[in-house]
């Protein structure tokens, strides 16, 4: 199936990447849980600096090749980055989607005299559907309170509600 040198350079990467396993793991489930799950960056913010000096004091003690100390030193850089631009990304996009759905309620308002009672109401005069706030697994849908009308999403779960009151026309946070 694989020739003689495609089987030769596989097994060279893996004994190459054995000092960086750990690391890669510990990024895989970080990424894993922020980003897939959550959508935010709480766990990394806290985790990341813990790990980042763990990896600098050991390619300090155990004096590993450069190149090896130095990757290890950056994965848990590189995972938080990759997190803190996740997360960014997803502000965002759950910022314009809460936009869409406001300026539906809104119209929904004008044309009925009161806001509606359930999002799905916006569908199909409105909204052809209602979005998500952030793409992610858990937190990742509005939530709306038309007994105060409000609309909310998770920012930074399980805290960090974001509310927007139709009413006053304004955003704050709930927790």
């Amino acid at each position: 199936m694989f020739t003689q040198d495609a089987q030769t350079w596989r097994c060279r990467t893996w004994e190459a990447m054995a000092p960086l396993r750990g690391s890669l793991f510990g990024a895989s489930v970080l990424i894993c849980f922020d980003i897939v799950l959550c959508g935010c960056y709480g766990f990394s913010l806290f985790a990341c600096p813990v790990w980042f000096v763990v990896s600098l004091v050991r390619a300090l003690v155990q004096r590993p090749s450069p190149r090896v100390g130095a990757a290890r030193v950056l994965v848990p850089l590189v995972t938080l980055l990759l997190v803190l631009a996740n997360y960014s990304i997803q502000k965002s996009i759950a910022t314009a989607n809460a936009a869409y759905i406001i300026q539906a309620c809104e119209s929904y308002r004008e044309a009925n005299g009161s806001y509606p009672a359930r999002l799905d109401r916006l569908i199909p005069r409105y909204l052809r559907s209602i979005p998500r706030a952030k793409y992610c697994f858990w937190f990742g849908e509005f939530q709306y309170f038309p007994e105060v009308h409000l609309l909310c999403w998770f920012d930074i779960p399980p805290c960090g509600r974001r509310v927007y009151s139709l009413e006053r026309r304004t955003w704050r946070y709930l927790d």
